[in-house]
């Protein structure tokens, strides 16, 4: 009965333990045939009398190959292979992210009665998170790669309505939403870039639509840095004029808005962003309400790049350009875009040579 209880017991106080990192004893081979010791004797007079304690063993010798096994020496290339913290891996076949942001007039008053309203419906999302990434304090890493996604935005709502069986499905019914970021249309692409354009969003053998990467750590100076990539590949902006404080972008940034509120005695560390925004095979399009003309801004490869720092007055901004072009028709579209068929180039960027400017802010 004493050892029953003794067995449960240690079985509920279990916890896993990962193997120790120290790899290089993988990679010693360990003869004990080989291993030696020799007494130092009283007859051993012609002896070096100060050598006597300088292998620590009390006037016993051991081979080199012994003292090595005894007293090993990580390399530094072994003390950078710690033990992460935490991980996480998730995926999810389909999932629908509905937010209320709040309505605002055109002075930026809130109204009361009413909200904003974006949804965002995924297919074939993974997430990837790992904390405390091989033993660095502060390290942490977050990816997420979404194979197929699609934005939906209504400047005004007066009701949060609850998500239906449809508006769950990709893509969504909802008849009051329009439809602002979405997959293009092979017929969309420039036939520079459509020659090499690649599926995607397709399934799992096609190239994910959306991937975003964050690194945090801490640098020599104790500046809490956040590294911040994003990639848009193979999607569509349909842009619709609106109201101020009304629009989908102004929207979303104050729905991300957070504030940081002070802590008495706690300060915290500097913050660092650097940020990374990469468009491939992206198109804006532009229909006016009241002019029969269309526009459309082809991105073959356009990116982003700033840092922002918590306590400093100015910024960097370096945007580069590659395969950008801008087509016009001379009638509305109110159906797929077919550039060969609708559109006419007017304005052509190439490969080579390419568009890069920086701007100091």
């Amino acid at each position: 009965m004493l050892s029953t209880c003794r067995f449960t017991s240690d079985l509920l106080l279990w916890t896993p333990s990962a193997p120790s990192s120290q790899t290089w004893t993988q990679n010693i081979n360990v003869n004990y045939n080989n291993v030696f010791s020799m007494c130092k004797g009283t007859q051993d007079s012609d002896s070096d009398p100060d050598s006597d304690g300088e292998e620590g063993g009390g006037g016993i010798f051991y081979s080199i190959h012994e003292h090595r096994t005894r007293n090993p020496r990580l390399l530094p290339q072994d003390q950078l292979l710690g033990q992460s913290k935490v991980t996480l891996s998730l995926s999810v076949s389909q999932c629908v992210l509905d937010m209320y942001p709040d309505a605002k007039d055109n002075n930026g008053v809130l109204e009361e009665s009413a909200f904003g309203q974006v949804l965002l419906s995924c297919e074939d999302v993974r997430v990837f998170t790992v904390s405390k990434y091989k033993g660095k304090t502060g390290n942490s890493f977050v990816i997420a790669q979404v194979n197929n996604a699609a934005l939906y935005h209504s400047d005004k709502v007066h009701t949060r309505q609850s998500l239906s069986s449809d508006s769950c499905k990709f893509p969504p019914t909802c008849d009051h939403l329009v439809e602002t970021i979405y997959k293009s249309d092979e017929t969309s692409i420039p036939t520079s870039s459509g020659s090499n354009y690649q599926p995607v969003g397709c399934g799992a053998d096609t190239s994910d639509m959306l991937t975003v990467a964050v690194h945090t750590y801490l640098d020599d100076r104790q500046l809490k840095m956040n590294r911040v990539s994003c990639c848009l590949r193979g999607a569509t902006l349909r842009h619709r004029m609106s109201l101020p404080y009304q629009s989908v972008y102004s929207q979303l940034i104050d729905f991300f808005d957070v504030i940081d509120y002070p802590v008495t005695g706690y300060e915290p560390l500097p913050i660092v962003v650097e940020y990374h925004q990469h468009f491939f095979d992206c198109a804006l399009d532009y229909r006016p309400l009241y002019l029969p003309y269309s526009a459309l801004i082809s991105l073959g490869s356009f990116s982003i790049c700033c840092n922002l720092a918590a306590r400093t007055t100015s910024s960097t901004l370096r945007f580069i350009a590659e395969d950008i072009s801008l087509f016009i028709s001379n009638r509305k579209i109110h159906r797929t875009v077919d550039l060969k068929q609708d559109y006419v180039c007017v304005i052509e960027i190439g490969e080579k040579p390419y568009l890069e400017y920086n701007l100091i802010l």
